[in-house]
């Protein structure tokens, strides 16, 4: 996020790009010189969307509890904080009653309220908190519009509650969580940074026409929804909903989604495939391995160039690196995904280690003393979607872990550097052995998640000696096939009209149900659309591109022709089903009417009217009882 204040123009700003340097990669200053460097050389350099925030300086802080000790806690921070006009909410327990709920003003006229919490959502400059009534059965209010703020909202909310008030992973900018005295530290610095204009990417692009997240009100795919750490994705419809303002550019919902309908627009997933390609051919030796890694570039201001007590620093990381190694940074690891990676496996690179955390310069300032007591949802995220490409690769003779992610980084650099060196060093591969005699690909590419990945393929496939024809993969894999019980399938074809990628088709003018193994997302819309559920899902990834996309057939009936016009319109098993289960209904109690089940629409209702002037018979006859 940007502070318009510090830039020149406000029109936009160079995407995120690569830089291979380990010089350059040092220290915060030298990463972003690399990337402007870079970028002024990429003439496919495109430029995002930008979002807007605007903040003044209203401010609540959430007390941690309704106790005076907590109140004073508080009360703190706005002396500590003077260029902040400041609230307190002191939040009462479900227990406390109406009695409780006040409202008070201390000599400098600070307002304090006790009430309890109902919800809190929002973002820097639009935090809206909702405070329970004294009629409890009332909606609750806008704690905003008590205070009297000009817009009825927070720009800023400071939590000193044990239980933070967002639950996600990724809180939105503006809201700070300070629990012990280190954090309040920190969130006193920088709240008064956040009052002003500000400006960040629109980090992603969303193709709802080929999102298979929902059709005809069914559930379909949930994986943005559910990987997403900053709540951004909601359910929409039969698509989803995604707020640009809380989206903070982690980039895994467009690494898991199946269809490529949620891609990465910062840098757009062609313009990263472009420009690795172009920074490899720029090399003097064969590139054959990627060190890819997110660096946090304002965590600490520590000068790398020295040196540490660790005896290494980032400088001098890719000094003990094979020279067939280069360093990609990227601003999140997750951004790159299959597409990427099989892109770069057709392009001559035969292993890519991925640095699921983003390190920080107090790793390589030697300062760093502790690592994340948990793995975050998102790296495990990337790890099974490596684990698909590694499938795939190794099922057509690539060696085991192409795509080799790190899920834990060592606290201190030298076993870092040891960690890699080892990783890289595995991966030699014997000067004839069939994978090393792949040329690189030069396909291009256009965003389209899944044509990337196909095409990368299709280019190994084209050159080993011998690929067998289907690599079998774990469940919920983007690619796969779909298997239908032909003795329970009645051809109703409620599948064909909620497949969100057309890999379900009807016969047109045959009774037939025909598939395309090539479109099919495995998102199991198809099997909960099925009535009769005789489709089962099967992930796999048919080899041959020809063969997949081909339209089979998957069932097929004999159709039965109208008893009166002799035009088909419907399936012998239909016809027969129905026959069987309505002729013991009244209204088909006389041949004649169960005859006209055998008509096609025309014909059932020419032969009612010309039987009887008063038409058919919907309703029983209370005499017939």
């Amino acid at each position: 996020m940007t502070n318009r204040s510090d830039t020149e123009s406000s029109n936009g700003s160079a995407p995120v790009v690569f830089s291979s340097d380990p010089v350059a990669l040092a220290d915060p200053l030298g990463i972003k010189q690399a990337r402007e460097q870079l970028a002024a050389h990429t003439a496919r350099t495109t430029v995002t969307s930008l979002i807007d925030y605007r903040a003044s300086n209203q401010c609540l802080v959430v007390a941690a509890s309704s106790e005076p000790e907590a109140l004073d806690a508080a009360l703190e921070i706005v002396s500590r904080c003077p260029a902040l006009k400041i609230s307190i909410l002191c939040p009462l327990p479900e227990s406390a009653d109406e009695t409780q709920m006040r409202r008070e003003l201390t000599e400098d006229g600070t307002a304090v309220y006790y009430r309890q919490l109902a919800t809190v959502d929002g973002y820097l400059g639009q935090f809206d908190v909702q405070v329970h009534r004294r009629e409890r059965e009332s909606q609750p209010e806008h704690l905003g519009v008590l205070c009297r703020t000009e817009t009825g909202l927070f720009d800023l909310l400071l939590d000193l509650g044990t239980t933070p008030v967002f639950g996600m992973r990724l809180p939105p900018f503006g809201y700070f969580h300070a629990t012990d005295e280190s954090a309040l530290e920190r969130a006193v610095a920088d709240l008064p940074n956040f009052v002003g204009d500000f400006e960040k990417p629109k980090y992603f692009d969303y193709k709802a026409d080929i999102c298979a997240h929902s059709r005809s009100e069914l559930n379909g795919c949930n994986k943005c929804l559910d990987i997403c750490a900053t709540n951004a994705i909601s359910h929409a419809g039969e698509g989803v909903m995604i707020d640009p303002h809380l989206c903070q550019g982690c980039g895994h919902c467009a690494t898991v989604c199946p269809s490529g309908a949620m891609t990465y627009a910062y840098p757009a997933p062609a313009t990263a495939i472009d420009s690795t390609r172009q920074m490899l051919r720029g090399k003097d030796v064969a590139v054959t391995g990627l060190l890819i890694y997110s660096i946090n570039e304002n965590q600490n201001d520590t000068d790398t160039d020295t040196d540490t007590e660790s005896g290494q620093s980032l400088e001098t990381l890719g000094d003990h690196l094979p020279d067939s190694v280069v360093a990609v940074t990227v601003e999140e690891v997750g951004s790159l995904g299959m597409d990427f990676w099989s892109a770069m496996v057709a392009s001559g690179i035969r292993k890519i280690v991925v640095m699921g955390q983003t390190l920080s310069a107090d790793l390589f300032s030697g300062t760093a003393d502790t690592v994340p007591s948990d793995i975050d949802p998102g790296v495990v995220a990337i790890q099974k979607q490596a684990d698909i490409l590694n499938r795939i690769l190794s099922g057509i003779g690539f060696p085991d872990d192409v795509v080799d992610v790190i899920t834990e980084v060592p606290v201190q650099v030298d076993d870092l550097v040891k960690l890699l060196a080892s990783r890289f060093n595995d991966s030699q591969l014997a000067d004839d052995h069939p994978v090393q005699q792949i040329s690189a690909a030069s396909f291009a590419t256009h965003n389209d998640k899944r044509a990337t990945i196909r095409s990368a393929i299709d280019h190994l496939h084209q050159h080993l000696p011998e690929t067998p024809e289907v690599v079998d993969l774990p469940e919920q894999s983007p690619f796969g096939q779909i298997a239908v019980d032909s003795a329970g399938c009645t051809l109703c074809l409620a599948c064909v009209s909620t497949c969100p990628a057309g890999a379900l088709t009807d016969g047109q003018s045959l009774p037939q149900l025909r598939f395309i193994e090539a479109n099919c997302l495995q998102c199991g819309l198809c099997q909960e659309a099925c009535p009769e559920n005789v489709i089962t899902l099967q992930p796999r990834y048919l080899v041959d591109s020809g063969v997949s996309r081909q339209a089979r057939v998957l069932n097929e009936e004999e159709p039965f022709n109208c008893v009166r016009c002799h035009k088909p319109f419907a399936t012998r098993k239909m016809i027969d089903n129905m026959t069987t289960k309505l002729g013991d209904h009244w209204m088909f109690g006389d041949n004649q009417a169960l005859r006209r089940l055998k008509m096609c629409e025309d014909c059932r209702v020419k032969d009612i009217f010309e039987a009887s002037e008063a038409g058919i018979t919907v309703h029983r006859d209370s005499s017939d009882s």
